[in-house]
């Protein structure tokens, strides 16, 4: 017998015989010997009605053999609130996830709620644990960072069979089958909120005497509907200035390294673009690097424009144009629902959404005549 089956025997034995401490057999230890997913232990113990009733009387079989008495989440079990909330951040060396972040932390701080942070740093294998470890601690809702989470069918069926509340309060398919990752961005409506901004930045581009732009975005296959919105409005904006489509030179990067050498090439360019749109906050920083090794000056031989905010944008020199989103009313109002289902209120909280503004900084200026 091995030694992980030794230890499994010895602790069912205990559990038999009742003198074996229960805090020391985990959920995992329940779901190995079942057969089945952790996430499944959890919604058999806690009364999911999704749970086929052959499964959960095996579940509960097992657990008791076992010894199996869940302490911290026996509030969840029983019907009670657990004061925890799950925050699912895409990728944090995107500034404005972490803007987003602490804004969230202080508020349901504010509001008695403790947030487990996770990190999914882009890679689904991570974001699949850890919404497995959230749905298993019973979270009263989880709350979607702001940017692109790439996800899979078994983390988007794991999501629709918890029955956890979300926000943005999402569709999701407890059925999903479908090979590789989706790009997944809930807040749909930013991309509505924040032509208005565009357009007025786009107009005064063309009112400073730019007539080449480069729009660095994400490839198909990350993109998203407000990644398609924010290039068709800028397509829009060159076509209502006039200006031929070579006006506009799209380019592609999947993160913050490419862009590196691709405003190099830009740079040796017998006719470069005087100004660069980042169509995806998370590029920013390698367009800036980009800028820096190519030898420009900005706004002297290139104006920048991107979108999110952040201190960050402040502290560079000059300092960044944006189209600015206020995180933290943002996060604010993303609590208040989420907060309001997870406590079973007859009313959700619907306020409306703050536009986002058009801050013309230091990076954009005329373009230097060549």
């Amino acid at each position: 017998m091995s030694q992980s089956k030794r230890a499994a025997a010895r602790r069912a034995s205990a559990g038999a015989n009742g003198d074996y401490r229960s805090t020391s057999i985990t959920i995992h230890d329940v779901a190995k010997a079942a057969g089945v997913a952790t996430s499944t232990v959890s919604r058999a113990l806690s009364g999911d009605g999704r749970v086929a009733d052959a499964t959960r009387r095996h579940v509960i079989e097992v657990a008791d053999g076992l010894g199996y008495r869940p302490s911290r989440s026996a509030r969840a079990l029983r019907g009670a609130q657990t004061r925890t909330l799950g925050f699912l951040g895409p990728d944090f060396t995107n500034i404005m996830s972490l803007t987003h972040l602490q804004a969230a932390v202080r508020i349901a701080f504010e509001r008695g709620y403790t947030l487990f942070v996770c990190d999914t740093q882009g890679q689904s294998d991570i974001l699949a644990a850890q919404v497995e470890r959230l749905v298993e601690h019973r979270v009263d809702g989880i709350l979607f960072g702001r940017g692109i989470i790439m996800m899979t069918a078994e983390v988007e069926r794991m999501l629709a069979r918890s029955g956890i509340p979300l926000e943005p309060d999402v569709e999701l398919s407890a059925e999903a089958d479908y090979e590789g990752t989706r790009p997944f961005n809930p807040y749909l409506e930013r991309a509505e909120i924040e032509r208005g901004a565009s357009m007025v930045a786009y107009r005064h581009l063309f009112a400073l005497g730019h007539r080449k732009i480069a729009y660095f975005a994400r490839p198909i296959s990350m993109r998203t509907v407000m990644g398609d919105t924010r290039r068709a409005t800028l397509r829009e904006a060159v076509a209502q200035a006039e200006l031929p489509e070579e006006a506009l030179v799209e380019v592609l990067a999947v993160n913050p390294e490419d862009c590196i050498a691709e405003v190099q090439n830009l740079a040796g360019l017998a006719d470069p673009p005087t100004a660069i749109v980042c169509g995806n906050g998370l590029l920013t920083t390698g367009i800036l690097r980009g800028i820096y090794r190519a030898g420009w000056r900005i706004p002297d031989d290139v104006s920048l424009l991107t979108f999110g905010d952040s201190p960050w944008h402040m502290a560079q020199h000059p300092p960044v144009a944006v189209i600015h989103h206020d995180y933290a009313a943002a996060a604010r109002r993303a609590l208040d629902r989420l907060i309001a289902r997870a406590e079973h209120a007859e009313e959700i909280p619907n306020p409306p959404r703050r536009p986002a503004e058009f801050l013309p900084r230091g990076s954009l200026g005329p373009p230097r005549a060549r």
